[in-house]
């Protein structure tokens, strides 16, 4: 089997990619001209030309728009339910599939770690993924208007590529209107104000349509891998004031690994989506559901030895279920509402390779939210006023805590008006949002919470269930009580609060400048105990973000924009090596300081010829440092890198399409997790991707084939050091065809 499989690629791929003047079976010639001829008479079935960005309107930043085909896609639409302010585009990134095609990612966390700005490391143990954002951060995923679990970190990369139409990834969130700036759910890490949004549109039919794509792929000393995915649905109905759609998609994928390396991934996942248009009213539904696998990968020790933790999930299944309306009362005034439901639940196994030892771990969590917002236009002044509610819940044992049972809310508003002056020359906005945490039920010291929750019940004061909590639980100190029911079930945390302002000036028709400012206080430094060495009490996070943009456009093929962003968070917590025990849990001891992050990206792109187009982003950090207790350190170098390039070149010829995308991190000398600091060598790669697709049209259907490889240079570089290094695979070669109907 082995062997056939080896030949059978190398025979489909000189077929494939040989000269377009084959012979075909009747020994009838069939020339380039002939092809290029049936192709451009199926317009419906062939890709259009694979440019990395399309030319934006010239009201907008050329960085952040793409041509959109969905009015809930394009930018500056009082439908689009994550429409940004005009002078915050310039901080955001939009991708679509032709941006996928192009990368060829191994997952949606590939993917996203070629956006700009974005580095991805992977750290193994049972928080595998961790996406930093310009240095550090905090970012929510929101699907199609539903929030992810804050679980992220082990689903994101279950999720199909081939579900998705757009994302748009928006550093520095300082737009107020796309979600809570505070964490919803336990937050069980003090992780602040949000600094980032991830947001995931999913496929909608716009014609009878099916695709069907199948790939195998393959490291070197590693077993086979396989996708499939199958995406069909159709328009229904071609009156403008009466039409809908309906789709779906199945999906699989299996990454096994070999034992020494223990990183196999897998999923099958199902999408469902549906949506009517009835005159100025529209309603939409997307149902998504995933069933995975995931082994987290061995790490491999200083004395290059392995580490004999055999810890894995299965399964992990995510399901999300979102419903978006939008009533458009006359031409500038709309309303916008959304409802969703997602649920995450997982099994933990917790074994060793050297002993038949294990341990099991069942965490249920679900999230369920309502957001609604009524966008007003007059004249040249656009107002925009908003209200999100969501409550999340979570029961049993997750990571490091051996068990949880929180039940959280977060409700939120928003507003922000927006207005242009001197013929669109100069656009202002301003904006303010309000949040707030309510602690239905704490996660903050598990069995405490139990008999504090029965001391309420009992209808107890708070020395009355202080001394019976200090009967029942001794191992609870006098602070660590009075914490707790400062931070109790049934209350109200401080309020976040958060004030922007925009600025952009559209000099000519070349050159735009752009400016953005946050001023943010967390209100609170979380619903839990979070406890010093010293005992010294934490302080509420304070944070402000400056960002100055110059863009231009004087030439197609060359189209630069330079930006300079300061990030200085007041009262940034961070956990220390030192822990302490409460009830046979292990916690963490937390410091604060002050951090700064601070830096410029430069980004161009643009079309060489009408068939070649190129981007290019420059991410560098002049400073990421913390200050505590008097002491500064500098993690430029030491435990971030200071550099990030990622490039992007598409080529199309005829039938053929190439493309080649580079993304390239400097090293850095450290590595922080729950254990402590270790030192080593991380980042220092440069990882090359690289493909080359054919078109086939038969019998009015179009059929491609592509070749592909990624880290073409073979780096096995690691970006953590835990309980060793996680070394990446390495060189993966692959084929992929697909068929279009």
């Amino acid at each position: 089997m082995k062997k056939s499989w080896r030949v059978k690629p190398v025979c489909l791929a000189i077929w494939m990619l040989g000269s377009a003047f084959e012979v075909s079976a009747a020994g009838v010639q069939v020339t380039k001209e002939v092809i290029n001829t049936a192709i451009a008479q199926t317009d419906d079935k062939t890709l259009p030309a694979l440019e990395v960005t399309a030319d934006a309107p010239k009201e907008e930043t050329q960085f952040a728009v793409k041509v959109a085909t969905r009015p809930d896609l394009e930018p500056d639409s009082v439908l689009n339910p994550y429409r940004v302010e005009a002078t915050a585009r310039f901080g955001s990134e939009v991708l679509t599939q032709k941006d996928i095609e192009a990368i060829h990612p191994k997952d949606l966390y590939d993917f996203l770690d070629k956006a700009a700005g974005m580095d991805l490391t992977y750290q193994g143990r049972k928080s595998p993924y961790f996406l930093n954002e310009r240095g550090g951060g905090s970012i929510t995923f929101i699907l199609d208007g539903a929030l992810l679990p804050t679980q992220s970190n082990r689903i994101i990369q279950s999720i199909p590529l081939a579900a998705i139409e757009q994302i748009q990834v928006m550093r520095g969130s300082t737009s107020l209107a796309l979600g809570p700036s505070i964490s919803y759910g336990s937050s069980n890490s003090p992780s602040g104000l949000n600094t980032g949004f991830v947001i995931i549109r999913t496929k909608r039919p716009a014609k009878t349509e099916a695709k069907l794509t199948a790939a195998l792929e393959k490291a070197k000393s590693q077993p086979v891998a396989n996708k499939e995915s199958l995406f069909a649905g159709t328009h229904l109905g071609a009156a403008d004031d009466l039409n809908g759609y309906v789709g779906g998609l199945l999906a699989r994928s299996d990454t096994p690994s070999k034992p020494t390396w223990f990183d196999g991934q897998s999923y099958s996942a199902g999408m469902f989506t549906s949506g009517l248009k009835y005159g100025k009213f529209s309603i939409n539904f997307m149902g998504y559901e995933s069933t995975a696998g995931l082994e987290m990968q061995r790490g491999v020790k200083y004395d290059g030895s392995l580490d004999t933790s055999k810890w894995y999930y299965d399964p992990l299944v995510t399901t999300v279920l979102s419903t978006d309306m939008s009533m458009e009362w006359s031409k500038n005034q709309t309303s916008l509402f959304s409802i969703f439901k997602t649920m995450y639940h997982q099994h933990e196994i917790d074994q060793s390779f050297t002993n038949s030892t294990r341990s099991d771990r069942i965490f249920n969590e679900s999230t369920n939210g309502l957001s609604f917002r009524h966008n007003a236009r007059f004249r040249d002044t656009l107002i925009q006023a908003g209200v999100q509610l969501e409550n999340s819940q979570g029961f049993g044992p997750n990571t490091s805590s051996n068990y949880n049972n929180w039940d959280t809310s977060v409700l939120g508003w928003s507003i922000s008006g927006e207005q242009k002056l001197f013929d669109n020359a100069v656009t202002l906005d301003v904006g303010y949002r309000w949040d707030q945490k309510h602690i239905n039920r704490s996660a903050s010291f598990s069995p405490a919470t139990v008999v504090l929750t029965a001391a309420q019940k009992l209808g107890k004061n708070a020395a009355q269930q202080a001394a019976l909590i200090a009967q029942l639980q001794p191992a609870y100190t006098a602070s660590q009580i009075a914490a707790k029911l400062a931070t109790g079930n049934n209350s109200d945390l401080a309020p976040a609060q958060i004030f922007t302002l925009g600025a952009r000036w559209k000099i000519n028709d070349m050159f735009a400048l752009n400016g953005r400012y946050f001023d943010g206080d967390e209100g609170t430094n979380g619903d839990f105990n979070i406890v010093t060495l010293n005992g010294l009490p934490l302080h509420a996070e304070h944070q402000r973000r400056k960002e100055i943009a110059f863009e231009a456009s004087p030439w197609t093929f060359f189209r630069p924009m330079l930006s300079v962003f300061d990030v200085d968070i007041k009262n940034q917590k961070t956990a220390s090596s030192s822990t302490y025990v409460v009830d046979g849990q292990t916690y963490y001891y937390y410091t604060e300081g002050n951090s700064r992050r601070l830096g410029l990206e430069l980004a161009f792109k643009g079309s060489i010829t009408p068939k070649t187009s190129y981007s290019f982003v420059w991410t560098h950090m002049y400073e990421n440092s913390i200050t505590s207790a008097g002491v500064v350190t500098e993690n430029n170098g030491f435990k971030n890198p200071m550099n990030l390039y990622t490039a992007v070149l598409s080529h199309e010829w005829g039938p053929y399409r190439a493309n080649v995308s580079l993304k390239k991190v400097d090293q850095y000398t450290a590595s922080t997790s729950s254990p402590g600091t270790f030192n080593g060598v991380f980042g220092d790669y440069v990882n090359i991707n690289a493909n080359i697709a054919r078109d086939f049209v038969v019998d009015g259907h179009k059929l491609t084939g592509k070749i592909y490889g990624r880290n073409l240079l073979n780096e096995q570089f690691a970006t953590k050091y835990t309980t060793g290094y996680y070394y990446d695979r390495g060189r993966v070669l692959g084929l992929e065809f697909s068929a279009e109907y």
